[in-house]
């Protein structure tokens, strides 16, 4: 009986040990790797300064994902940061934008690590991947996503 006690004793503690390691082991392993999905269009307005801002971007080890948009002279970005980092949301917002800034000093930069900014950017990207968007299309839908970013909820 005594046995017995010790055996499910000691498989118990082993048990919690390996979910340990395992869970430290996944929080120690480098980051993953960011998708970043070029887009261009053939509809006259390049989108290879918003290319460049993802890869910029990507390189920050808090930033999960990137979506970019741009025109002439704005570019829209839709960030995704780790979970444990939003409580410095603002400090990281300034930092990124100020990083992109300084690479495109010509452009107005619009940074937003809202969900509902970054999954209408992918919509819109999606389309100008398919060329279905056209320029004064596109004008129009960065206006509408300005306005939403500037929207307080």
């Amino acid at each position: 009986m005594m046995l017995k006690r010790y055996f499910i004793l000691y498989i118990l503690i082993l048990s919690l040990l390996a979910a340990c390691s395992n869970e430290l082991s996944r929080e120690q392993s480098p980051s993953q790797d960011i998708e970043v999905k070029h887009i261009s269009s053939n509809q006259g307005s390049s989108q290879e300064p918003s290319n460049q801002a993802k890869d910029i971007l990507s390189k920050n080890e808090d930033v999960t994902a990137v979506k970019a948009i741009n025109n002439k002279d704005r570019m829209i970005i839709g960030v995704k940061v780790k979970h444990h980092k939003r409580f410095n949301l603002e400090k990281m917002k300034k930092k990124l934008t100020k990083k992109v800034e300084e690479s495109f000093p010509d452009y107005k930069i619009e940074l937003s690590t809202d969900k509902k900014i970054y999954l209408e950017i992918e919509k819109i990207e999606e389309k100008l991947q398919s060329n279905d968007l056209k320029s004064k299309e596109l004008e129009k839908e960065i206006d509408r996503i300005s306005k939403l970013s500037k929207e307080q909820t």
